[in-house]
């Protein structure tokens, strides 16, 4: 009995005890609505376990069982509100982040809407300035496309008046250019290709017949178009003078003469001048028949200023340097009179074919970006040398233009071909 008695007391201090429960579990469902079910499922299950423990008088241990499950299952439910209360946390930080980052964002566009104010107001103070100024610049445009016109329209006829004379001095250039008629009458047979860069030129033929000899002469003045042409005006002069009223007939002192008067021309240039000539000169013997046989042997003499002298004979070609001083350049030499152009002599005694010619055709550009070159030159003399002088200056005069196809002429072109029996 008293056992019973402690038991009802026992059950009624746990009825407190569960009441007290009770009451937290209802503070609870108050914080966690979210879990408003549970809690009332608990409750509910709670109470009918306490209305088992008062009608029915169940074992204590069982009661105790249940109250720990229960309690168990309430711990659960209470650490998930938990983790739900600190993700609600860290959302709502998350919310104040993005709402003071929103906050700047707003600062910085009302910033940007008061510089775009003040960019319009420059704007509209600029347009009617750039509106002004367009109109200035086309007025401008206006005067000087009518100023480019009056000054092309004077161009045209400046440049028409120029072509005029230039084309004038070319009749002049050739005019001074010697008759060759009566050499080439002295001659079995001769060719003269003469391909200026511009319309005058800077390279010139020079021949004459005096005292039974043949002189012929090929030059390349410095540069060309109009300074070449005036060059070579003064060569013509030269030569004129030395042979007919000096009566020089050697090519080396023909050079040696030639040189010393281009250098007296030019002697108010006292820095390294450009001004001169390359020149190559030949003397043929043209002695008659009838005296041949008092006179001698027939020779071909020869002398150059950086021109070579080429000449075939008995199926054999030959080339001859001339000496590496130009016509009118300063000599390293104290007295220039210390210089003497090199002869060479060639005794006929058999047909002999040669050639003179300036460095226009040889170094004239054409297939794939490459010289001509003198190799080649020589190459198409040696295969054509036996054909008449005509055919070879067609020759000649076709695989030039070939050879330079689009490519632009870039120098006076002087060649010239002569046999001798």
């Amino acid at each position: 009995m008293h056992h019973s008695s402690s038991q009802e007391e026992y059950i009624k201090e746990l009825e407190e005890k569960i009441k007290s429960k009770d009451r937290k579990i209802e503070v609870l469902k108050t914080q966690l609505k979210e879990r408003r079910v549970e809690g009332s499922k608990i409750l509910s299950e709670i109470r009918r376990m306490n209305q088992n423990i008062v009608s029915k008088k169940i074992e204590f241990a069982d009661i105790v069982e249940k109250v720990k499950n229960f309690n168990n299952e309430f711990v659960i439910h209470h650490e998930d509100a938990l983790k739900t209360i600190d993700l609600v946390y860290m959302l709502n930080q998350d919310l104040l982040l993005e709402n003071a980052d929103l906050k700047d964002q707003k600062v910085k566009l009302l910033e940007a809407n008061d510089k775009l104010k003040k960019i319009a107001k420059i704007w509209e103070e600029n347009f009617e300035k750039n509106n002004e100024a367009t109109n200035t610049l086309f007025e401008t445009e206006q005067k000087l496309r009518e100023k480019s016109q009056r000054l092309e329209a004077a161009y045209t006829k400046t440049y028409q008046k120029i072509t005029e004379s230039i084309n004038y001095a070319k009749k002049l250039q050739e005019a001074m250019m010697p008759d060759s008629l009566p050499v080439q009458h002295n001659l079995s047979d001769t060719f003269i290709f003469w391909q200026p860069k511009d319309i005058v030129s800077g390279d010139f033929y020079w021949m004459c017949e005096k005292n039974y000899k043949i002189i012929v002469a090929a030059v390349d003045c410095t540069g060309h178009g109009v300074p070449g042409a005036i060059m070579s005006a003064v060569g013509i002069r030269l030569l004129n003078e030395i042979v007919f009223v000096k009566g020089i007939l050697e090519p080396s002192a023909i050079l040696y003469e030639l040189d010393k008067n281009v250098n007296n021309m030019l002697v108010h240039s006292k820095e390294k001048r450009r001004e001169g000539m390359d020149a190559a000169i030949c003397v043929i013997d043209n002695i008659p028949e009838y005296y041949r046989e008092y006179i001698g042997e027939k020779k071909i003499k020869y002398a150059g200023a950086r021109q070579p002298f080429v000449y075939i004979k008995d199926g054999e070609l030959h080339r001859v340097r001339g000496d590496k001083k130009s016509i009118g350049e300063k000599s390293q030499l104290i007295d220039n009179d210390d210089f003497k152009y090199t002869q060479h002599e060639v005794l006929v005694d058999s047909p002999v074919s040669f050639y003179l010619f300036s460095d226009g055709f040889q170094d004239q550009f054409g297939g794939l970006g490459k010289k001509f070159s003198l190799r080649r030159m020589e190459e198409i003399f040696l295969a054509n040398y036996k054909k008449p002088m005509d055919e070879q200056k067609d020759i000649i005069t076709n695989e030039f233009i070939i050879w330079k196809g689009d490519e632009q002429q870039i120098d006076d072109v002087t060649v010239m071909g002569f046999k001798v029996v």
